[in-house]
């Protein structure tokens, strides 16, 4: 499962490349980060802690549980309510805003025992898919299938193996590297495939589609399909994860998650 995910800013790109100040380091070893629209950072070590930062820096909470295997997403869509997924043994776990649990669900018992691709509905419920039966399946509190695709076989070649699910703006974006990104509606259906293929993270935001490809910000026009982009500058370049949220740009590294602000 691809974990490494990638925000951008909603304006306009130019060909220019972008101008950033330093504004701190959070010093770790992290095996990936996400942020929330607060500017707020969730930070995965490889002990499998979550550590929050403010966006001042501070590191008020954390969560931590090594019996599930390791962790492969941390959804922040909803800052007040976190989902993360532990893919070996099929749990999702949400948080409150204090990173203490609220739910937990195992997908196994759910008959949910492939789930690669699972993200946060804009009202707080769970989409997943469900691989054995080829289905985009949203679930309420209980767990209980509150909206579904219909059977993806009949309309998707069987290259169709998603890794990465997003839910924004009444859409939902399903990143299958060899197919492109399957786009439906907010009830599950089928609308359109983006052809933009062998992505391991995008992101969304308003009438665009951002990725980040060989030391490049692109943005996928979704009205149009155009297609803009903009380098990074050099000292970005050895970045292993890089996110945007408002004026400032994340970027990890070795030795921690290193913060930017935009300049222009």
């Amino acid at each position: 499962m691809a974990i490494s995910l990638l925000f951008c800013m909603g304006s306009g790109l130019a060909q220019d490349t972008l101008e950033l100040e330093l504004l701190r380091t959070l010093p770790g070893e992290f095996r990936f980060f996400t942020t929330d629209k607060l500017q707020q950072v969730y930070a995965v070590t490889t002990g499998e802690t979550v550590l929050k930062f403010t966006a001042e820096g501070q590191q008020p909470f954390d969560f931590n549980n090594r019996t599930l295997g390791e962790l492969g997403l941390v959804d922040a869509t909803n800052p007040f309510h976190l989902l993360l997924f532990y893919p070996d043994f099929q749990w999702v776990i949400t948080l409150d805003r204090t990173l203490n649990p609220i739910q937990q669900y195992n997908l196994f018992d759910l008959n949910l025992p492939e789930v690669e691709a699972i993200g946060m509905a804009n009202d707080n419920f769970i989409w997943v898919y469900d691989k054995i039966n080829f289905r985009l399946k949203k679930l309420d509190r209980d767990g209980e299938a509150v909206a579904q695709s219909e059977n993806l076989a009949r309309v998707l070649p069987p290259t169709f193996s998603p890794d990465l699910l997003v839910a924004r703006e009444n859409r939902l974006y399903l990143n299958s590297p060899e197919l492109g990104i399957v786009v439906f509606d907010n009830f599950g259906q089928f609308l359109k495939i983006l052809n933009v293929k062998g992505l391991d993270a995008f992101q969304v935001r308003a009438d665009r589609l951002y990725f980040r490809k060989e030391g490049r910000l692109y943005a996928l026009l979704l009205n149009n399909l155009g297609q803009n982009e903009l380098p990074l500058p050099a000292s970005l370049a050895k970045a292993q994860q890089i996110r945007i949220e408002k004026d400032v740009l994340y970027a990890r590294f070795p030795d921690g998650i290193r913060l930017y602000r935009l300049k222009k």
